[in-house]
């Protein structure tokens, strides 16, 4: 039975490479959270903001299937340490979401909110938190291809003691280049 769970923010890759990784594992079977929050009705009409427990109530019966891939940013906040054996943490560069979340027009207070998270590093804390650094992994998948960072995920989740963590450093680059206040004013 393999439980692998890809989490990062929006526009790193997830669902791509989660689509790739199916391909990989025999008879496994991709739980995107958000399709499940849609289907369910687990999102708050007034706020539009997921029911985080509603969402894990249904997320729990997909659970049973024998190899899942579970994907999603909201994955820290609706899987408990138990319930995966390795979660891949997908990040990219800031430079690089800047133009994905134009393309995707979000508004300018959510292109600056994604890309605060990522530079700040958040979902991999949260990620962290919850599963520990001994089943999670960090990917750049700024420069690589999507076929590339599956066989980094297959590798990390066979190679235990080859994981690393905290090797993705944004807001050192940011600073180095001199473009803090870039960040902070996302035009």
């Amino acid at each position: 039975m393999i439980r692998i769970g890809i989490t990062g923010n929006p526009g790193v890759g997830k669902h791509t490479i989660a689509d790739l990784l199916s391909k990989k594992i025999k008879n496994s079977k991709i739980i995107d959270i958000n399709k499940i929050i849609l289907s369910n009705q687990a999102l708050n009409d007034e706020t539009y903001e997921a029911d985080l427990k509603k969402t894990r109530l249904f997320l729990l019966k997909e659970l049973i299937n024998d190899n899942v891939i579970v994907v999603g940013h909201l994955l820290p906040y609706v899987i408990k340490r138990n319930e995966l054996d390795f979660i891949s943490i997908l990040r990219k560069s800031p430079y690089s979401l800047i133009d994905i979340y134009k393309k995707r027009k979000y508004s300018k207070k959510k292109l600056q909110e994604n890309i605060l998270c990522e530079i700040l590093g958040i979902c991999f804390y949260d990620t962290l938190k919850v599963f520990g650094k001994l089943k999670i992994s960090e990917i750049d998948t700024t420069c690589n291809d999507p076929e590339e960072s599956v066989k980094k995920i297959i590798y990390n989740y066979d190679h235990k003691s080859k994981r690393q963590i905290g090797v993705v450093d944004w807001l050192d680059l940011i600073y180095k280049n001199g473009d803090a206040e870039k960040f902070l004013d996302v035009n």
